[in-house]
């Protein structure tokens, strides 16, 4: 009975760990444009199903990622400076659960460029401001082939955790 205690219990402070985790790996790449970092958010928020990001750190094509553009109106979305077209990008820095990005994306700045990473029509793309000017507001941007869909850092440190604790209740027990 004391071991199912004790294994409940490692669960249950697991899960408690999990939600209030706040570093995500995430990676992506496509036709001439590769990235990957750690994404930090705020704690997960049922009324817009997902994770406020609030910072960035990585790099994209070598060059290190400058940091998030932030959103002034989370949870809903940011609308850029209209570029000389009068087109413009809309960002929400959201990390949905269960999609990744969302249609609104992730919007960051690396080597002086921002880029908006999101999510349409079940593809993912990157879009610069630039992009968006050159080819009107029909423009997706990049197609990305590879996205891997951002995953909780602190799972893996989790369950090592979970690991060490069940294995030194099995010495204590064992003894």
């Amino acid at each position: 009975m004391k071991k199912l205690f004790a294994t409940l219990l490692f669960v249950a402070l697991g899960l408690v760990c999990q939600t209030h985790a706040t570093t995500w790996s995430f990676g992506y790449s496509g036709a001439g444009v590769s990235a990957s970092g750690t994404l930090t958010t705020g704690a997960f928020n049922a009324s817009y199903n997902g994770y406020q990001i609030t910072g960035i750190t990585g790099f994209r094509n070598g060059v290190a990622i400058d940091g998030l553009v932030p959103n002034l109106n989370f949870p809903g979305s940011t609308n850029t400076a209209a570029g000389p077209a009068g087109w413009y990008i809309t960002y929400d820095n959201l990390l949905t659960a269960g999609l990744g990005f969302d249609f609104s994306g992730l919007y960051y700045a690396s080597g002086g460029v921002d880029y908006n990473v999101y999510l349409t029509g079940g593809t993912y793309y990157e879009l610069t401001l630039a992009q968006v000017n050159a080819h009107g507001g029909g423009s997706l941007g990049t197609v990305l082939d590879h996205v891997s869909v951002p995953e909780n850092a602190s799972t893996i440190v989790m369950l090592g955790g979970v690991l060490l604790g069940l294995a030194a209740l099995r010495r204590r027990f064992v003894s």
